[in-house]
């Protein structure tokens, strides 16, 4: 149960940081981050980490920075 919390709270949080994204790629990104977090929190029991909710975090954060870094539209527009 912990677990969907943080795997909702990282998903309002990404939504306020990426609030100039149109719905629909936001909707599909939430939905991206909440299926990866179910994904680590089971890979995680498998491999028994014994703080699994960090697992979550950790792995989770490093995507949305990941994501950050991409270019938005405009800055592929010149390439």
């Amino acid at each position: 149960m912990a677990a969907l919390r943080i795997a909702f709270a990282l998903i309002h949080g990404f939504l306020a940081r990426f609030s100039h994204l149109n719905q629909t790629v936001k909707l599909n990104l939430s939905f991206a981050i909440f299926i990866m977090s179910c994904v680590i929190v089971s890979s995680s029991f498998q491999e028994g980490h014994e703080n699994v909710l960090g697992q979550v975090q950790k792995r989770t954060v490093r995507l949305v920075m990941e994501l950050e870094l991409m270019p938005d539209k405009e800055q592929l527009k010149g390439v």
